[in-house]
């Protein structure tokens, strides 16, 4: 069974959220998991995706 339906789809990623950590990771060239890490840690990081 399809659990994937117009009126059951998967939630999206803020946009702004998946920018904002692509440009950190980049920025301190970060793997995947230290840049969630990062963005964790650091308030203006979070603020800049949202996170906080």
């Amino acid at each position: 069974m399809n659990s994937m339906t117009s009126n059951n789809g998967r939630m999206s990623i803020d946009l702004r959220f998946v920018f904002g950590a692509l440009f950190i990771k980049g920025l301190e060239n970060l793997s995947g998991e230290d840049t969630i890490r990062v963005i964790q840690k650091k308030h203006l990081y979070a603020v800049l995706c949202r996170f906080a």
